[in-house]
């Protein structure tokens, strides 16, 4: 069936009003900063005391060094492996608990005399 000449003219706006809004997306989009994310699948081997061994281009990938922490969870899907994040505690000596104190103390004798 042939298009007639006024259907002919709304097929070619049509296409005319979807070329500009592609191009519009197209410039909207700045393709130089999207990322891919590139899937890497490894078999590895659980030695009889337990230790897995991750190949090295994987720990790269991750940025996974040595003595970094990982979180092992189970999934519907089986094991899910990620980086943990461990924030350093200090833990305070008798000495330094009793400097501590006397600071406290030191500014509260100094907040009371300029209160007054």
């Amino acid at each position: 069936m042939a298009l007639s000449s006024n259907a002919f003219r709304i097929k070619a706006i049509q296409l005319s009003v979807f070329a500009v809004f592609l191009q519009f997306c197209i410039s909207v989009v700045d393709f130089t900063k999207l990322q891919y994310i590139i899937t890497m699948r490894v078999t590895l081997t659980v030695t009889d005391r337990g230790t897995i061994t991750l190949p090295a281009k994987l720990r790269k990938k991750m940025g996974i060094e040595a003595d970094s922490l990982l979180i092992a969870e189970t999934t519907e899907e089986g094991i899910l492996i990620k980086p943990a994040v461990a924030l350093p505690v200090e833990v305070y000596s008798e000495d330094r608990l009793r400097e501590f104190a006397a600071a406290e103390q030191d500014l509260a004798e100094w907040y009371d005399s300029e209160s007054r």
